[in-house]
């Protein structure tokens, strides 16, 4: 089965489309003891610091599919954590833009969803059911305003 190159249009819904892109950003592990160090006593860490990320730039487009690949430890969910917004963009040195503007982590966080590598699926729901909780969970407006969103992102998956 061949996967499609552009996403099924939605009927009577205009939707918004994002670019995603990150520049020169970075990520490096800093040990609780390297923090301390440099906050109480002004120092710089004993050791150099070991970066996860180190100057990647890369951009999703509205309508393909992107696929981030790599070896074990290569930092691919640590990129995808920062894209998503779930790492504080204090702790990152350059930039992840959304169409052309610095990312809102919080407003992306609303817009847009995260898959886990893990399978974080209800086992005795089904995939609307999913949608519906987790839609029920984090949009203001109710039940209706819920079921509404969780149809219509269904109808998008099937």
């Amino acid at each position: 089965m061949e996967l499609p190159v552009k996403a099924p249009p939605v009927s009577g819904a205009q939707k918004t489309s994002y670019r995603l892109e990150t520049k020169n950003l970075s990520y490096k592990l800093c040990s609780k003891l390297d923090e301390l160090d440099f906050i109480c006593c002004g120092g710089a860490p004993r050791r150099s610091p070991r970066f996860i990320l180190r100057d990647v730039n890369c951009a999703a487009s509205p309508g393909e599919i992107t696929a981030i690949a790599g070896p074990s430890g290569a930092g691919k969910t640590t990129l995808l954590e920062i894209l998503s917004g779930k790492i504080s963009p204090r702790k990152v040195s350059g930039q992840v833009l959304v169409n052309s503007q610095p990312m809102n982590a919080r407003h992306f966080r609303r817009i847009s969803g995260y898959v886990t590598q893990d399978d974080s699926l209800f086992p005795l729901l089904t995939v609307k059911e999913t949608l519906l909780y987790s839609a029920l969970l984090r949009l203001p407006g109710g039940k209706k305003d819920a079921a509404n969103r969780a149809w219509t992102q269904h109808q998008l998956f099937m």
